[in-house]
């Protein structure tokens, strides 16, 4: 931050070059006022939120007024920020520290895991901990979004200090936050409704932000290779003090940073790092749903085994992600392997079948088989063709119309997909 005693300086400076009419130092002043600008966060930020008043109309609506303020915010930097907002926390490094001074302490708590039902006292094999953050992925269609919706109901479910246990995996019991940016409230209550079997049993532990728009957002233009947080990370974040849940769900990767380029992995790496950090911060579990790639799809539709295209986007989603799990078709329904575990067995998975309720039609998935460690394979398969219709057979017509009409979307009828 520059020293507001020598403006009155730059400015005679400035004003004696111009009425010198000499270029050279007309230059040297103008250069000497920018330098100290582009020094001076706080001056940027006012400058910042005057245009954006400015430029309301003469008879602003409060969702003007919102709008503008809003961008002032994102054009502002992060030092900027800091500048204005007390609490606003200062960028550090944190120095070098002895290993020593962890030697007490625990390693990251496992949210989401393979459960093995029958042996309670079996190794838990990691897919979501604390701090870790990991991907669920999958072709639009594959109903990836329900397994999500599952493990959340779960947990919501179970509640603090039990474990749930639904689809082969155990999850930690608690409070579960949705960010979910492709469905309204009304419609995921609906949908939640029809798994839980009506919406009188939908857990009050289970919280929804609907449609919160990106988390992060890229420098653009402006400043290319740049990528910081949106206030809606702050919202996210805030809800999750409040909240403390277990589980954290965000649908899809693709919605969570604007701007940015899919193959960067730049913006990707800064994200996930962050999330990592808020992760172990507020002792929750984050699951990301993503998309895969055209060719893994393929791939695996040929009987293949998914790999390096198994999350569509930039590689660092993959490379970041401490554990991945992929989901695709099966004869017999569909199937998940967890292809990626940074800190436990890889290699496993669940065989799944359509569920169905008896007005509803398509209810979620249930568990057929769960797949030790080198037992999954991957048979070949016609194109994806989403079987949730064939749960309403033998069903009601309007039932069974209705789970036609919600499996038939591209996204599958998925609840959050």
């Amino acid at each position: 931050m520059t020293n507001p005693q020598d403006a009155p300086a730059r400015l005679a400076a400035y004003l004696a070059a111009r009425e010198d009419g000499d270029p050279a130092a007309i230059l040297a002043a103008s250069r000497a006022a920018l330098a100290a600008v582009e020094g001076d966060a706080r001056a940027q930020a006012l400058a910042h939120l005057r245009n954006a008043y400015e430029g309301l109309p003469d008879e602003p609506t409060p969702e003007d007024i919102e709008r503008v303020e809003a961008d002032a915010w994102l054009k502002m930097g992060r030092e900027a920020r800091a500048m204005l907002l007390d609490d606003a926390p200062a960028v550090s490094v944190q120095p070098p520290r002895p290993l020593t001074d962890w030697r007490g302490a625990d390693e990251p708590g496992a949210v989401l895991w393979r459960h093995d039902a029958e042996n309670p006292n079996a190794e838990r094999w990691p897919l979501v901990s604390v701090g870790e953050p990991a991907i669920l992925s999958g072709a639009g269609g594959t109903g990836k979004s329900y397994v999500a919706l599952a493990l959340a109901l779960s947990a919501a479910q179970a509640g603090a200090g039990d474990d749930g246990d639904i689809l082969g995996f155990g999850v930690r019991g608690g409070p579960v936050l949705l960010a979910a940016y492709e469905d309204s409230g009304p419609r995921l209550a609906g949908r939640v409704g029809r798994i839980v079997g009506g919406r009188k049993r939908i857990p009050d532990r289970l919280h929804v932000m609907p449609d919160p728009g990106p988390l992060f957002v890229t420098g653009g233009l402006r400043r290319p290779g740049e990528v910081e947080p949106t206030a809606t990370w702050a919202a996210l974040w805030q809800a999750v003090g409040a909240l403390r849940p277990s589980l954290i769900v965000l649908d899809p990767a693709a919605e969570l940073i604007e701007g940015a380029d899919a193959n960067q992995p730049g913006p990707v790496r800064a994200f996930m790092r962050a999330l990592a950090a808020e992760s172990e911060r507020h002792n929750a579990g984050v699951l990301i749903v993503a998309h895969d790639t055209k060719g893994n799809r393929a791939d695996t539709r040929d009987g293949g085994r998914p790999g390096p295209g198994a999350v569509a986007g930039s590689a660092a989603w993959q490379d970041r992600a401490r554990a991945v799990a992929f989901m695709g078709p099966d004869p017999g329904g569909r199937q998940i392997e967890v292809i990626k575990a940074n800190h436990g067995r890889d290699g496993w998975g669940m065989k799944l079948a359509a569920r169905s309720n008896r007005f509803d039609g398509f209810a979620g998935w249930q568990l057929t088989e769960a797949l030790d460690p080198g037992a999954v394979s991957w048979e070949p398969t016609d194109k994806l063709k989403n079987d949730k219709s064939n749960s309403g057979r033998g069903k009601r017509p309007a039932a069974r119309n209705a789970a036609k009409a919600d499996a038939g979307r591209e996204d599958g009828g998925g609840i959050l997909e």
